[in-house]
């Protein structure tokens, strides 16, 4: 009986390995002639879409373009309060670019603003209005003239109220325009029109509005502030919220993210930056797509960005193949050799969708 049962087990695992088999083989067949690959992405890559998802505290990244040079990686910062106004509405709107140096970056209002719903935002310091200044350890002076040009990774605005529990009522809109024009002159009706506008109630974790790259100019490196009139046309301040209160100055508090890319002879502590064409397009495609780069209410970036890399890994998913990066491409044909990365069938492009 001992000796059936010995010579019972190879033959029921080899059972196994067949029905194994088979399984993978129907898989193969549901998904298409041609093996199924792992997606992977180089680690630069996914350091990017962490970032665009959570520049407060997410990893500081470049952006994985080429050419590789030399950059100094920075996360810039600034926080303050605001308040909705008299007539009780206000607003707040930040813009990256304005953030590199020491200019205004955020505008907002305070209790003292005079403004209704059918009052547009003037991106102007005055009365009722207040501008605030990030951390960058730039000044304007430097920025082109003396050789330093600089590139946005990541940008971030959040709020949220401050008041107490007896005057928390209201409504925010919160908007990040599409083609990046300016959001001065637009009015709360404006705001609430939007198709990607998102409405909140007031509440006492951050609603976070997220920058994400939309033309080209967004990824070159410049050294040159955007044109600021302010005007409607402007490439710029195209972050914000706008807030209906149902109590006249309600407060709020912010905090305005931005990572950024600086290269030039007088810029110290520079590191490499990394190219991964595959995965930064696939990233960039997915920030188009994706409902994690919209207005959002949450104080857990990072369950964001493990939402984000797995919409980034569906973009890389092509029918019958998977499309990887270069890195991961390099590394299987250092592991496997040239002859092993065509049996794979590995497609590489810089265009993945």
């Amino acid at each position: 009986m001992q000796l059936q049962t010995q010579l019972a087990k190879p033959k029921l695992a080899k059972q196994k390995q067949k029905a194994v088999t088979k399984s993978q083989h129907a898989i193969q067949a549901r998904a298409g002639s041609g093996p199924q690959h792992q997606v992977r992405l180089s680690g630069c890559a996914k350091d990017y879409a962490r970032a665009l998802v959570n520049p407060f505290d997410g990893p500081l990244a470049c952006v994985p373009s080429f050419p590789v040079v030399m950059t100094r990686k920075v996360r810039v910062w600034s926080k303050g309060s605001f308040a909705t106004g008299t007539g009780s509405y206000g607003w707040i709107v930040s813009d990256p670019s304005w953030n590199v140096a020491n200019t205004n970056g955020v505008f907002a209002t305070d209790a003292t603003y005079a403004g209704v719903a059918a009052t547009g935002i003037n991106l102007v310091a005055g009365a009722g209005i207040t501008a605030f200044q990030s951390n960058s350890d730039y000044v304007v002076a430097q920025i082109g003239t003396q050789l330093v040009q600089y590139k946005v990774v990541a940008h971030g605005l959040r709020i949220r109220y401050t008041g107490t529990e007896l005057n928390r009522g209201g409504t925010i809109v919160a908007f990040s325009d599409p083609s990046h024009n300016s959001l001065q002159a637009r009015t709360y009706a404006n705001f609430q029109a939007e198709l990607t506008s998102r409405q909140f109630p007031f509440g006492r974790e951050w609603i976070n509005v997220l920058y994400k790259p939309v033309v080209t100019s967004d990824l070159n490196t410049t050294g040159l502030f955007p044109t600021f009139t302010p005007a409607t046309n402007d490439p710029t301040f195209y972050n914000g919220f706008f807030i209906n209160s149902a109590v006249a100055g309600s407060p709020f508090e912010f905090e305005c993210y931005t990572l950024f890319e600086f290269e030039g002879a007088p810029v110290r502590g520079q590191t490499a930056s990394h190219a991964d064409p595959a995965g930064f397009a696939a990233v960039q495609s997915a920030t188009l797509n994706s409902p994690t780069t919209l207005p959002r209410e949450g104080s857990d970036s990072q369950a964001h960005e493990e939402t984000f890399l797995q919409e980034v890994a569906d973009a890389l998913v092509t029918t019958g193949s998977t499309v990887m990066s270069v890195f991961s491409a390099a590394q299987r044909l250092e592991e496997g050799g040239f002859g092993a990365l065509l049996d794979e069938g590995l497609t590489l492009a810089a265009s993945i969708l």
